[in-house]
């Protein structure tokens, strides 16, 4: 067994910034997330605390380390502080909107569909942050926020469903969301200043994964600023299963895999960028491999590919089509017809060993194949 924790150094800048750890045992070459189950310790509590989630917050400016453990092995992650006591300013963009988008305010069935929800209308996904901001704060009828009594806005009294809301509750009393809202109205709702680093790119951690059924992941992601800073913003951003079918996640990161086999993509969104990751459960767990696909012919890339694939889910190749079915089915899928006599004799009646590969050659060198091709293209766009 190896014990991995990522990121392998921490390093917290400012009394608001966190960083979820991730930690990974490997298991029989699958890597296995044992987050939820490692416990976490931190050498010196004040300058640095660890949740049992794996989250690690500020209290001091120093150096510290957190002592992680899980079924006998340990490792250890080096963390450094500075800034603790201090808190960013804000910027509309950056700290305001990713939190409107993870919590729903701005999807197309709430406040973003283009009439908006009880005369307040956002921009779906917050793709147009200044009528956001405009819409939230100059609006007559449309402005949720009231700075002489912030804890008394609107935004968040029913973010937290203090008052009666068709969304429900969005965020927790008290959260570390709710408290960065309530600052900023308390703050004067200020845009924020334009030199503010921005969000460059997101990078998801792990980028693929092989899961059992009835299994957890955890996600990590990463955002990158312009001046090459990083940010953890596993909080802050919105997820997505692909197939509900397969994966389903929840608002904190947190994949759980059905009882089927299959694979599906998570997709993750803060601000304007997206990343995902790859998701396959084996549908047969059990099987041990197959001398079938150990003899598979891996000499075309794509045959390779395919191969790799079949492995991942443990999946086992039917045997080779004889003659009569491979004719059909390549011309089926390359000019959409099936042989006539003459072809199907000329074709079964070849002698030679690479007659498949001759045949599709020739089909793709005919011009039935760029019809059918060019058919099918403009019926999918």
């Amino acid at each position: 067994d190896s014990l991995q924790v990522q990121p392998t150094t921490v390093s917290l800048i400012g009394a608001d910034s966190r960083q979820q750890l991730l930690v990974t045992v490997k298991r029989e070459r699958r890597e296995i997330d044992c987050t939820d189950d490692a416990t976490f310790k931190s050498s010196n509590r004040s300058i640095v605390i660890v949740t049992e989630e794996g989250v690690v917050l500020p209290i001091a400016d120093g150096q510290a380390t957190i002592e992680v453990t899980f079924g006998g092995g340990a490792t250890s992650v080096d963390v450094n502080v500075a800034n603790a006591k201090q808190l960013p300013s804000l910027h509309f963009e950056r700290d305001i909107i990713p939190l409107l988008t993870r919590s729903g305010c701005n999807s197309g069935g709430c406040h973003g569909k283009q009439s908006g929800q009880a005369g307040f209308k956002l921009s779906v996904f917050g793709h147009d942050t200044p009528a956001d901001y405009a819409a939230m704060v100059s609006e007559g009828r449309g402005r949720r926020v009231f700075p002489a009594s912030s804890s008394g806005s609107l935004l968040l009294l029913k973010a937290i469903n203090r008052v009666p809301h068709g969304g429900g509750r969005r965020i927790a009393p008290e959260s570390p969301e709710y408290r960065r809202l309530l600052r900023w109205i308390e703050g004067g709702l200020p845009w924020g200043d334009d030199d503010t680093p921005r969000v460059v790119k997101i990078d998801v951690l792990p980028r693929q994964r092989v899961l059992s059924e009835r299994s957890q992941q955890r996600l990590l992601v990463t955002a990158t600023l312009s001046d090459g800073s990083t940010r953890d913003v596993t909080s802050e951003a919105a997820y997505i299963s692909n197939d509900k079918a397969f994966a389903t996640v929840d608002p904190h990161g947190r994949i759980s895999t059905t009882s089927r086999g299959g694979e599906t993509a998570i997709v993750v969104r803060y601000q304007e960028h997206v990343a995902a990751t790859l998701i396959m459960v084996p549908i047969n767990s059990k099987a041990a491999g197959s001398t079938q696909l150990a003899n598979w012919d891996r000499s075309h890339f794509i045959d390779r590919l395919v191969a790799e694939k079949w492995e991942s889910l443990n999946l086992s190749p039917s045997s080779p089509a004889d003659d009569a079915t491979f004719l059909r089915r390549v011309f089926l899928d390359l000019i959409g017809r099936l042989p006539s006599p003459a072809e199907a004799t000329g074709y079964l009646s070849d002698i030679r060993s690479d007659k498949r590969v001759h045949l599709v050659n020739s089909l793709l060198e005919r011009p039935e194949y760029a019809d059918f091709q060019a058919l099918k293209w403009a019926d999918l766009l």
